[in-house]
């Protein structure tokens, strides 16, 4: 009986690896006048519904002719023979001439089957008999990795593959045929790979499918991928986000000029499948200048969950008397309509008070925790009476992201026409739209005695660290970074989350960590884990807090095998490789690749090994060498997948 051991991978180059030696022990024709070639007709590995024929060729060792009264099948399993194109039976062969008969294969069970080819002639030496043998398998193919579930995946966006591999389970070449995906929703999975012959044997006798998900609309989504006569079931999930506002206008009805109203709350909502991503809200239309706008809560949120919501807070500060109006657009990853917008109008009444500029905005953002230039704001008096200013002083949204400096307007009278000036500038604490007013109060005669000035500005986060990089093994992962060397630099922080990518430093757990190194051990085998790996800083206007970067985000999977860690970069030239168990039932194979070439294939029962200074493969010596990326692939053999299974692969670099 044949025992083979073959094992396949999703690279490019399919590689093989053989544990025993194909054969089935018969020791070839018997005795006799008659050589035969093959000695022995041995079919190996073959499936019933693809039969195999062999030529059996006679040749005539004898000093005289020979007459063949018959060729027939004897044996334990002689109905799953069958001979054609004979030209032996009845036929005078002469001395060194020959005669041939196809023999034909086509097993009835799965298992190792024999009989006989038995030749009758008028030679003293007949009958002799050649020996035939063979194994049925139940399918000429087997399929391994299905069925598919995708899980959720955006509408119109495409999925990370996914493969099954396809083995040729018999030792005769055969095409797998077309590979086709069919169902309710075929348009919604593409498949490719299998185009052409799939070797047999225990080398190179598999080839790959990969699927991947391009969801057509949101919901349920499933089709069958149809490969090799078998069909794998293939499942996933349509998802979108679809943003909505309310309400869709806003009126502030009369409001003094340079008197800033109350704010009124404008709430984004994700009414869609899938996360919805706030991006930006702008002012625009006429006055754009007359309405403040924070989007501070949004900006905190930027991905709101399926129902989940944001507000945006808006106000009034007419800088013109009359009719005034703007559109608010609120920007987001809503694939139907990217952009929402919410008309704002009001009417501006006289005031005593004009600023230049009616309002202040930073057009360059700037750090948060950092300092603007300061912008220079003119009072003057517009009434026709002397206007005692009593104080001013910073309010709105975020009053602490503004500073005064070269204040020549508190405790001193203006004439009429005369102006006084103060300087500010922008300081943001935190990242995103800020926006504050300056009141101004006066005593003087015309009422009302309070006048604002509407003050915006936008911070950006400060600098991510640089050359972010995670590696991961069967319970652990090692996220590396370059620090930050800027001067107000107060060092790193690592966040894991098991369930989404953290959003903030207090968003999950802290890994501890050295310089440029985090090891968070002691995780859940074959899951997913989310990180996100933030720069603070100093701030250098608000004495005693910190500004955090938006951070770099990394998704690790842990996985079969445990060292070295996928992505790693190691200095070791000998590493030991180590895996989970593996309910296997001969051992693990593992094939190790320099790019694309297979440099060393081998076998062991451990669950570890130790990589050898040198070692030869294909008649040549090989060793790791430095500044070279390898991976590592590695396979077992459960009862169910005799052939093998490919259960894990790591890859990493040399430096």
């Amino acid at each position: 009986m044949r025992r083979r051991l073959a094992l396949a991978s999703t690279v490019l180059v399919t590689v093989g690896v053989a544990l025993a030696t194909p054969g089935s022990g018969a020791m070839g024709i018997t005795a006799g006048v008659f050589g035969a070639q093959p000695n022995a007709v041995d079919f190996g590995n073959v499936a019933a519904s693809a039969p195999q024929t062999i030529t059996e060729t006679l040749t005539n060792n004898g000093a005289s002719t020979v007459n063949i009264s018959s060729t027939s099948l004897s044996g334990t399993n002689q109905g799953d023979f069958s001979l054609s194109n004979d030209s032996c039976q009845g036929a005078a062969v002469g001395p060194n001439n020959t005669c041939s008969v196809d023999v034909t294969f086509q097993p009835s069970s799965n298992s190792s089957e024999s009989a006989s080819l038995d030749i009758a002639d008028d030679d003293p030496s007949s009958p002799q008999s050649v020996p035939l043998s063979g194994t049925g398998v139940a399918d000429q193919f087997s399929v391994a990795g299905g069925p598919l579930d995708f899980g959720d995946q955006r509408v119109g966006t495409m999925s990370t593959n996914q493969s099954v591999i396809v083995t040729n389970n018999t030792d005769y070449a055969a095409n797998p045929a077309g590979v086709s995906v069919t169902g309710a929703n075929a348009g919604d999975f593409a498949a490719s790979g299998c185009s052409g012959s799939v070797p047999g044997g225990n080398t190179n006798n598999t080839c790959t499918v990969d699927v991947d998900f391009t969801p057509g609309a949101t919901g349920a989504r499933n089709a069958t991928l149809n490969v090799a006569g078998q069909q794998v079931s293939l499942t996933g999930n349509g998802t979108d986000p679809s943003a909505g506002v309310s309400p869709g206008s806003l009126s502030f009805g009369n409001q003094p000029l340079h008197v800033i109203s109350q704010t009124v709350a404008i709430t984004l909502q994700n009414n869609g499948t899938s996360p919805l991503t706030y991006s930006s809200t702008g002012v625009g239309g006429a006055d754009p200048g007359d309405f403040s706008v924070s989007d501070a809560d949004c900006a905190a949120k930027v991905t709101l969950a399926p129902n989940a919501s944001c507000s945006i807070t808006v106000a009034f500060n007419p800088t013109a008397t009359g009719a005034r109006a703007a559109v608010i657009t609120i920007n987001d990853d809503d694939p139907q309509n990217g952009t929402q917008s919410v008309t704002v109008s009001g009417t501006g009444t006289p005031s005593s008070v004009g600023f230049s500029p009616a309002s202040v905005t930073y057009t360059k953002a700037i750090p948060a925790g950092t300092a603007s230039p300061g912008h220079v704001v003119t009072i003057r008096n517009l009434t026709s009476s002397p206007m005692p200013i009593v104080s001013t002083g910073l309010g709105g949204t975020n009053p602490k992201n503004f500073i005064r400096s070269a204040d020549t307007c508190t405790g001193r009278v203006l004439q009429p026409n005369t102006t006084c000036t103060i300087h500010v500038s922008f300081t943001p604490s935190a990242a995103g739209r800020r926006t504050a007013v300056l009141s101004v109060t006066d005593n003087g005669a015309v009422s009302p005695h309070t006048h604002q000035v509407t003050l915006t500005g936008r911070a950006t986060a400060p600098k991510n660290p640089k050359s972010v990089r995670g590696a991961v093994g069967c319970s652990a992962v090692t996220v590396t970074w370059v620090p930050n060397t800027a001067t107000r630099f107060a060092g790193t922080i690592v966040v894991r989350n098991h369930a989404r990518y953290p959003t903030s430093p207090s968003d999950g757990h802290v890994v501890a960590h050295s310089s440029g190194v985090a090891h968070d051990g002691g995780l859940k085998h074959f899951s997913n884990y989310y990180y996100r790996v933030f720069s603070k800083y100093h701030s250098l206007t608000h004495k005693g807090q910190l500004n955090y970067s938006k951070g770099v985000r990394l998704r690790e999977h842990t996985g079969e095998i445990c060292t070295p860690q996928n992505g790693a970069r190691l200095r070791n030239l000998r590493p030991r490789f180590t895996w989970l168990p593996y309910p296997t039932q001969n051992g693990y194979a593992f094939v190790l690749q320099r790019g694309q070439t297979t440099i060393w294939i081998n076998y062991t029962r451990r669950t570890s090994w130790q990589m050898p200074a040198t070692w030869r493969y294909r008649s040549s010596t090989h060793r790791l060498a430095r500044d070279r990326s390898y991976t590592f692939y590695l396979y077992a053999y459960p009862a169910a997948h005799p052939n093998g299974i490919f259960i894990g692969k790591v890859a990493f670099r040399e430096r």
